[in-house]
C-alpha cells in the first residue's frame, strides 16, 4: 500500500463532551457547499449549470446526516446562510453565499429559517455540530462600483459604514488589502470599514444573535487577510463560539500571526506544502517536514488549526494528480497532523473539479456511495483518530515530531508516550513504484514492541536493533483493504493506472480481474492485431498468394485474442452486472467486435482474391477503410459516454486525464507509422 499508520493494539472509543474552542480540537468536519449537498425532494438528477442554483437545501442536509455521521464526522460546515444578490449576474448566481446584502434574513433558496433551526437541533442530537460560513468583510452589490445602491442593505445601509472605493491591487499590501474593495466591475463587494466603532457594534449584536438564535456552534470567517486583524477578538468574544479565519497565504509568520487574535485558522500554509509534496512523485516531502516544526514555532496552538486538502476555492487535487496514492497520501496526512481535518464535501468520493465553478460538484450524484474507495478511507482515518484521542488524554495538544525522512518518505509520531503514541508514514512514491521495506529507528518503540498497522490489519513487531520495519508496496488503499475478498471498482479503475477506464458502480471483479486479463493486456493486443498488416507491408514485393490465408486467419485470431477477455468477464460467474449490463443495453460491445472482425476479413478478403494485386497507390483506400472501420468500433464506445440513458459513477465515463479516445488514437497512431515508407502511400 502507499500509506502505513501504526497504533498500539488497546485502544477505545470517547468522544469530547464540552465545545469550547478547546472542544473543536477533538472534532473532525466535513464541509459542505448547501446548494450542493442534498436537495429536498432527494432528487439525484445533475444540475445543468454549475454556475447557478442546483436546489440543494438545508432539508436535504438534515434528511442526508447519516452519510456523513457514518463517515466520522462530528461537525459539518456549511456555507453562509444569510439572503444574497437574487438576481443572475454575469458571473452567475450567488448558490455559494458570499454576496451578501440582507444579513438579518436568510437564503430563502436553501430554505426558511425554521429549516436551518431544524438543521441545528438534528446535529445537536446525534451530537454532532453546526459550523457556519460568515461574510463580514464586505457586502455585495450586482454591478459596477458607481452604481451601488446602499439602501438595499438591510444593516449597512448607508455609505459612511464602508471605505472609499479603491480597487485591491496588492493583497500583500495589508494596507490596501484591508481598506480597497474586492470584486469587478459586474460584482461588486463594498468594503466594511471594521475598524469603525458603530460599525463593530453591528456586528458584534449580529452575530450575537445568530448564533443563538439558529444553535450556531462555530464559525469559518471569510478573507480574513482583507479585514482589520483588530476585529476578530471582540467579534469572536460577542459570538461566543470558536472561530476559524481563512487566511490564504502561505508565509508561516504573517498566516501564524492572525492567531494572536483568533482562536483557529485554517492551515493554508501546510496546503501548499501539501499540495507540493503529494503533487507528484517529485514533489517537495523535505519541505513538508520541515514545514511541520516551522508551524508549531510560528503558530499560537497548532491543535486549533482546520487541515485540508481540498475546498471550495481551491482546484480539487486529482484535477492535477492522477496517481490515487499520491492523493490518499495527502488525506491521510492532513486527517493525522496537528489540528482539525476538513474534508470537503466529493473529496470521498474522488471529485476531480478543478477552478471554480468546476470543484463545485452536486453530492447527490455520486449516489452518497458509503463504499467507493475514499468514503472508506475516510471513515477508517476518522475512527483511527477517535480511538487514539480516546486512548491519550493529552493526544490532541501533543505535537507531532517527524523522525524519518528520505527524499520521498516522511515518519511522524503524535502521542504523549510510545504506548499510546501513533506514527505515520506517507510518501510520494506513486502507485507505479516497486514495493519495498524501509526500517525506521527514532520511533520511540523498543525491542519486541508489537504494534499495529491499520490498513493491513496486522501486527508488526520492532526488531531486535529497535527499528520498526514499515513495509510499503506499490498498491493503492483498496487493494491492501480487499486483498482476499472481490473488490469492489466503484471509483477506481478497470486499468492499472497506466491505462484507466472509470466502472460500472455495480460492477464487481475478483482481486486479479483488470478489465482485460491480467495475461492480455489491451496494449500488446492492439499491437498484435496489426503485426501480421505490418509484416505485409514491409514486405513491399508480397503478392496476395496462397501464404497469405495463413496470415489472414492469424490476423483474425488475435483480434479474437484481444477481446476474449471481455467476453471471459461477460461469463464470469464472480462478475456481476447489473440489468443494463457492462454497457449500455441497446449497444452490446460484442455485437461491434464481430463487426469489426468481419469487416476487417472482407477487407483482406478482396485482396487476397485479386491475386495480383501488388503494394501500389490503390493500397491507399483500402488502408483507410481498414483504420475508419476500426475507429467504428471505438465510436460507439465514445457514444455511450453521450448517451443521456447510461449512468456511470460521478459525471465521467472516463478517467480525466487519461482518457480512453486519446489512448485509442496513440495506439492507431502507432499503427499509422507502420504503414510509412519512404515513399508515402497516404498522406
Amino acid at each position: 500500500m502507499a500509506l502505513a499508520f501504526l497504533v498500539v493494539l488497546y485502544t477505545y472509543l470517547r468522544l469530547a463532551a464540552a465545545l469550547s474552542k478547546e472542544g473543536w480540537r477533538s472534532q473532525s468536519i466535513y464541509q459542505l457547499l448547501t446548494d450542493r449537498y442534498a436537495r429536498t425532494n432527494g432528487s439525484e438528477a445533475p444540475c445543468s449549470d454549475l454556475g447557478n442554483y442546483c436546489g440543494g437545501s438545508w432539508q436535504g442536509i438534515t434528511n442526508n446526516l447519516d452519510y456523513i455521521q457514518n463517515m466520522g464526522f462530528t461537525a459539518i460546515w456549511i456555507s453562509p446562510i444569510t439572503e444574497n444578490i437574487p438576481d443572475l449576474t454575469y458571473e452567475g448566481a450567488a448558490y455559494h453565499g458570499f454576496w451578501p446584502q440582507k444579513i438579518n434574513q436568510v437564503n430563502s433558496n436553501f430554505g426558511t429559517a425554521a429549516d436551518l433551526k431544524a438543521l441545528s437541533n438534528a446535529l445537536h442530537q446525534r451530537g454532532m455540530y453546526l459550523m457556519v460560513d460568515m461574510v463580514t468583510n464586505d457586502m455585495a452589490w450586482n454591478g459596477n462600483h458607481t452604481t451601488v445602491d446602499y439602501s438595499v442593505y438591510d444593516v449597512f445601509n448607508d455609505p459612511s459604514y464602508f471605505h472609499p472605493y479603491c480597487p485591491i491591487t496588492d493583497y500583500q499590501n495589508s494596507t490596501n488589502a484591508v481598506e480597497c474593495w474586492s470584486g469587478d466591475d459586474h460584482i461588486s463587494l463594498p468594503d466594511l470599514a471594521i475598524e469603525n466603532a458603530t460599525v463593530l457594534n453591528k456586528w458584534e449584536a449580529w452575530v450575537s444573535n445568530i448564533t443563538a438564535t439558529y444553535g450556531i456552534d462555530g464559525i469559518r470567517l471569510d478573507a480574513c487577510l482583507e479585514q482589520d486583524q483588530q476585529f476578530f477578538t471582540p467579534f469572536e468574544t460577542a459570538a461566543g463560539v470558536y472561530i476559524i479565519c481563512e487566511a490564504y497565504d502561505y508565509p508561516i509568520d504573517v498566516v501564524c500571526g492572525y492567531q494572536k487574535y483568533v482562536s483557529g485558522l485554517l492551515n493554508f500554509p501546510v496546503w501548499y506544502l501539501v499540495i507540493d509534496a503529494f503533487g507528484s512523485i517529485s514533489g517537495s516531502i523535505t519541505n513538508l517536514y520541515n514545514g511541520i516544526t516551522e508551524m508549531q514555532g510560528n503558530c499560537t496552538d497548532v491543535s486549533l488549526l482546520g487541515n485540508f486538502v481540498e475546498n471550495h476555492d481551491v482546484n480539487r487535487l486529482p484535477y492535477t494528480v492522477s496517481d490515487p496514492g499520491l492523493n490518499q497520501n495527502a488525506i491521510a496526512f492532513v486527517m493525522l497532523n496537528d489540528g482539525i481535518p476538513i474534508i470537503y464535501a466529493g473529496e470521498e468520493q474522488y471529485y476531480s473539479g478543478g477552478s471554480p465553478p468546476a470543484d463545485r460538484e452536486t453530492t447527490w450524484t455520486s449516489g452518497y456511495n458509503t463504499s467507493s474507495t475514499y468514503y472508506q478511507l475516510v471513515q477508517k482515518i476518522n475512527q483511527f483518530r477517535t480511538c487514539a484521542i480516546g486512548n491519550d488524554a493529552t493526544y490532541l495538544t501533543t505535537k507531532s515530531v517527524p523522525f524519518f525522512l528520505d527524499t520521498q518518505v516522511i515518519g511522524v509520531k503524535k502521542g504523549s508516550s510510545p504506548a499510546t503514541q501513533v506514527v505515520g508514514v506517507y510518501n510520494n512514491r506513486g502507485t507505479g513504484a516497486e514495493a519495498y521495506t524501509i526500517n525506521m529507528a527514532n520511533t520511540g518503540w523498543t525491542a519486541g514492541d508489537v504494534v499495529y498497522e491499520i490498513y493491513t490489519e496486522q501486527a508488526v513487531t520492532v526488531d531486535a536493533q529497535g527499528e520498526l520495519p514499515v513495509y510499503i508496496t506499490h498498491d493503492h488503499v483498496e487493494d491492501c483493504n480487499n486483498a482476499n475478498r472481490p473488490v469492489h471498482f466503484d471509483k477506481s479503475y478497470f486499468f492499472n493506472s497506466a491505462f484507466k477506464f472509470y466502472a460500472n458502480r455495480s460492477a464487481y471483479f475478483d482481486n486479479s480481474y483488470f478489465f482485460f486479463d491480467r495475461d492480455f493486456k489491451l496494449r500488446t493486443g492492439i499491437f498484435q492485431l496489426f503485426s501480421s498488416t505490418s509484416k505485409l507491408y514491409g514486405d513491399r514485393s508480397t503478392r496476395f498468394d496462397n501464404s497469405y490465408r495463413a496470415r489472414i486467419i492469424q490476423l483474425i485470431n488475435r483480434s479474437f485474442q484481444l477481446f476474449s477477455c471481455t467476453f471471459k468477464l461477460y461469463n464470469n460467474h464472480s462478475t456481476h452486472f447489473d440489468s443494463s449490463f457492462f454497457f449500455d443495453r441497446n449497444f452490446k460491445l460484442r455485437a461491434r467486435i464481430s463487426q469489426f472482425v468481419d469487416r476487417t476479413f472482407q477487407l483482406f478478403s478482396k485482396l487476397y482474391y485479386d491475386r495480383s494485386t501488388r503494394f501500389d497507390n490503390s493500397y491507399r483506400a483500402r488502408i483507410f477503410q481498414f483504420i475508419n472501420r476500426s475507429f467504428q468500433l471505438f465510436s460507439c464506445t465514445f457514444k455511450l459516454y453521450n448517451n443521456h440513458s447510461t449512468h456511470f459513477d460521478s459525471s465521467y465515463l472516463f478517467d480525466r486525464n487519461f482518457k480512453l479516445r486519446a489512448r485509442t488514437f496513440q495506439l492507431f497512431g502507432r499503427t499509422f507509422h507502420l504503414f510509412s515508407s519512404p515513399s508515402k502511400l497516404y498522406d
